[in-house]
């Protein structure tokens, strides 16, 4: 067997050639004109062009409160149809933050209907009572044309989230729905079971919403 001996003059020219095709990286410092420059290259964008569609800023939109009629007959809808300053709303996505009870106490039963078709229909809260109690009622519009309607049990707390008052139900509108493709511009809470399906005197309800 023939065995060949390198010199270092071998090895020199040998690394020159592998070397000679090779492409070199020098890291660079570019300008933010020269990072714009780049991604118009290829058609990207920079993390400040990117939109924000996940945020959603929430605004307080009304407030009602139920009381006796002149006869002493309670109510038993409370609608949402114009704002605190008395014009006309429409809205995506709503939160209604509830101090109320039903005259009848675990007898009735929440009833929902936005744009006066029902959303939420024989609804139990839990926990309800013929005194006022909290909770929450949640209308959002979700990826794809769906649209989502929860509520919460009810508890003594007053905070707008409640660690311990779960959802009670949740209840999803498909897109082909003509309720899930309408801004809101009426909402009307009500009892439809009971003795007097009325609303406990002090209800109080506290709208909050996303402009369309």
């Amino acid at each position: 067997m023939k065995v060949t001996f390198l010199t270092n003059e071998d090895e020199t020219r040998i690394l020159s050639a592998a070397t000679a095709e090779s492409v070199l990286f020098t890291e660079q410092a570019l300008t933010e004109t020269q990072k714009s420059q780049a991604r118009a290259n290829i058609g990207a964008i920079s993390l400040a062009d990117i939109p924000e569609s996940g945020n959603k800023t929430y605004e307080k939109i009304a407030t009602i409160t139920a009381a006796p009629a002149e006869d002493g007959s309670l109510p038993r809808y409370m609608v949402f149809s114009v704002d605190d300053a008395g014009n006309s709303f429409a809205l995506t996505d709503f939160m209604v933050k509830a101090y109320a009870g039903f005259a009848d106490g675990n007898k009735s039963t929440l009833y929902m209907t936005v744009n006066n078709q029902a959303v939420i229909t024989n609804g139990t809260v839990g926990s309800i009572s013929a005194a006022c109690r909290y909770f929450n009622i949640f209308y959002r519009q979700e990826e794809n044309g769906f649209r989502r309607v929860e509520y919460t049990g009810s508890a003594a707390s007053d905070a707008y989230f409640n660690a311990q008052c779960a959802i009670d139900v949740s209840r999803v509108i498909p897109p082909m729905s003509s309720i899930s493709s309408q801004p809101v511009s009426t909402i009307s809470l009500y009892t439809d079971l009971g003795d007097t399906k009325a609303w406990v005197e002090g209800s109080t309800f506290e709208l909050w919403g996303i402009r369309a």
